[in-house]
């Protein structure tokens, strides 16, 4: 039987594009083509300068969380040029400041007109930069203009504390702030180990936002506790989701040591703790997207989320299918290892059944474009099993 077909997939590609937002600027006298969105929504923009050949120029910009304009520190910024045959060429690398800030110096010896962007930990969050080269140029090319950031209004306070518990929205609304560094973090990590503490550290933040938030009694801002109440569920959920991916992960290549140990029971009970896994992940990968359309914007100081959640909501769905086709596959290696127990046992009868079952497992997972060959793989050996 064929090896997994790709590790797990980067924990979260979906966390840039659901939780980050980047603002960018040229220093000269840049005018982005777009204006910054209200609340937590960033416009992406081109933004434009000039400079005389063989000037440095310097492109800078600033990531924050989009829901709360928080500063994201450590985030891995790689900069990009646009070629003749409209392919991006990799430049520079770097990784954002205490306050979010990050900046590359350039030149360029020809006059023509260059274009450039940003790939926030790999996601592009703006269209970029356009560097018209030529005569002139700018006249203070170390003038700094501020990027755009993200901003959404303050925390709005209630007019006295709820009766019984002393919380404010103000309270809920710091705990939902705290939630993102966690995220932030896990995004970063590389160790498995450690993106599951930042993980679940990060479920523990959505936790007492969620808690923090039901406790409030506060009609003027029912409208943003109920936001926070539902997006904290949603990320609560999707903690679990990529923890559950990871123990899934974890299962699962155990079980395929102890199939190349010949320890078939042992790998048949791996598989089967995979699986369990992977359907968990995916049941609640659903369960956040079912969150994330259920929330309102309306009236809430948090902007208009609709761009957000069109972004990650297909993200979302995405990350489910794997991992409920990954459950499949890790059944079929299930059943293909009591297979395989059942005939060093001399048990042709369970043999044939167990074999079967892996057969079918397998063969719907042909149209699989992560799965597909190497299911495809796994059921002919099996099937040459049963026909030899």
């Amino acid at each position: 039987m064929t090896p997994l077909p790709r590790t797990l997939l980067a924990l979260l590609a979906l966390l840039a594009v659901a939780l980050l937002a980047g603002a960018a600027a040229a220093d000269t006298t840049p005018v982005p083509t777009t204006s910054p969105g209200d609340g937590g929504a960033q416009a992406r923009g081109i933004v434009t300068g000039t400079f005389a050949a063989g000037q440095p120029f310097r492109i800078s910009g600033s990531v924050a969380f989009a829901a709360t304009g928080l500063p994201t520190a450590g985030a891995v910024v790689l900069l990009q040029e646009q070629g003749p045959d409209g392919g991006w060429t990799d430049l520079e690398r770097t990784t954002t400041d205490a306050d979010g800030d990050y900046a590359f110096v350039l030149t360029r010896g020809g006059a023509g007109t260059y274009r450039f962007r940003a790939l926030i930990d790999g996601v592009q969050v703006e269209e970029g930069w356009l560097v018209t080269v030529g005569d002139g140029g700018s006249p203070a090319p170390t003038l700094t203009t501020p990027a755009p950031t993200l901003t959404t209004p303050g925390p709005a306070e209630s007019a006295a504390p709820p009766a019984g518990t002393g919380t404010t929205y103000a309270d809920a609304r710091a705990r939902y702030s705290d939630r993102g560094l966690a995220w932030s973090r896990a995004w970063g990590a590389s160790d498995p180990a450690e993106i599951r503490r930042h993980l679940n550290e990060s479920k523990a933040a959505y936790s007492a936002a969620l808690e923090t938030a039901i406790a409030v009694d506060d009609p003027s801002n029912e409208a943003n506790l109920a936001l926070v109440r539902t997006i904290s569920t949603a990320y609560a959920d999707m903690a679990d989701a990529a923890l559950a991916m990871y123990d899934g992960g974890d299962a699962f290549r155990e079980g395929r040591s102890g199939m190349d140990g010949g320890a078939w029971g042992e790998a048949e009970n791996s598989f089967a703790a995979a699986a369990a896994f992977f359907s968990n992940s995916a049941v609640l990968f659903d369960e956040a997207t079912v969150q994330l359309q259920r929330a309102s914007y309306a009236g809430t100081e948090f902007g208009d989320g609709t761009a957000y959640t069109e972004a990650i909501v297909p993200i979302l769905d995405e990350k489910a299918a794997y991992v409920a086709e990954f459950a499949e596959y890790a059944r079929g290696w299930q059943h293909g290892a009591a297979a395989y127990a059942a005939r060093t046992a001399g048990d042709e009868a369970r043999f044939r059944d167990e074999a079967n079952l892996a057969i079918d497992l397998f063969d719907g997972l042909r149209s699989s474009a992560a799965f597909g060959a190497d299911a495809a793989a796994n059921r002919d050996v099996l099937a040459g099993l049963l026909a030899a």
